[in-house]
């Protein structure tokens, strides 16, 4: 592929609004654990940016057959251009990647990442057969917290504050992709994928998704109150405004409107709740 292929391949990858969404948790993680230094934050980074990159490549890998058939995909994803054994070589070297860091991490951490690896093979799969796969993403999203601790710390949390933030994106996670599907409805319900929006409706779909955000906001403002700094608080409160904007005057009939709002909205309730942990962290 030429340099600008290989551009446009990279950006179909990395969305940037989402890759703030992620590593933003992956960083709060990190900074809930003590003793968080730079070699650890250089090495969760690298862990992050190729399991990241490794199971958006299995993702697309997986799914090629039907996402080849599918027009809006096929507009929007360059990655979709890439030979089948290009994209299983390059998530062979990023999941060694992985799989390498975590080893010069911890050997909690290591012992961990082949799992990982496995739940990016599995979950792409689930959309065929279960309306449920949303919250596998939403679980697989989750994860992002723990890392970032056990990265650090190399042990799980042993208070409850990490968890709740982990089951608020749980909620998070679930509902936007609840969110995303409906841009893909009659493509899905055409070729018989399992989802809300196919088994319930736009409409339907919508509120589901706004019902999982309530809960996340629950989740949120709760590991906020845990911490016990102001700062948090309110960015917790910045972050529940932020995640709940996104449902206010949403139309499913405008697939760029409802992705735009996913992307953006829920990059900036990760990343002012990074800002408020990391400010309550070093001003302690």
């Amino acid at each position: 592929m030429g340099e600008i292929e290989v551009r446009r391949v990279l950006a179909s990858l990395f969305v940037p609004w989402m890759i703030i969404y992620n590593i933003s948790f992956v960083y709060i993680g990190m900074l809930l654990a003590p003793g968080a230094g730079l070699r650890a934050f250089v090495l969760i980074t690298v862990a992050f940016m190729s399991a990241r990159l490794a199971a958006l490549i299995m993702n697309r890998y997986l799914g090629r057959e039907l996402d080849l058939k599918n027009r809006k995909k096929l507009e929007s994803d360059a990655s979709l251009a890439v030979p089948k054994n290009v994209m299983l070589a390059s998530f062979a070297i990023l999941a060694a990647v992985f799989i390498f860091s975590a080893y010069m991490l911890n050997t909690l951490a290591l012992a961990l990442s082949p799992v990982v690896i496995l739940l990016f093979i599995v979950d792409p799969k689930l959309k065929k057969h279960s309306a449920s796969r949303h919250f596998s993403v939403g679980t697989i999203e989750s994860i992002d917290v723990l890392a970032g601790y056990i990265g650090v710390a190399g042990a799980f949390p042993y208070s409850i504050g990490p968890y709740i933030l982990v089951l608020g994106m749980i909620f998070i996670g679930s509902g936007f992709d609840i969110l995303y599907s409906i841009i893909h409805m009659d493509f899905d319900r055409k070729h018989g994928l399992k989802t809300y929006p196919v088994r319930y409706g736009a409409r339907n779909a919508l509120r589901i998704s706004a019902a999982l955000h309530y809960l996340a906001s629950a989740m949120i403002l709760t590991f906020a109150i845990l911490t016990g700094y102001v700062i948090v608080i309110i960015g917790a409160v910045a972050s529940v405004v932020a995640l709940m904007s996104q449902h206010v005057g949403i139309d499913p009939d405008d697939d760029i409107g409802v992705s735009r709002r996913i992307n953006v909205y829920n990059a900036m309730l990760a990343a002012i709740l990074l800002v408020s942990v990391a400010l309550a962290k070093f001003a302690a």
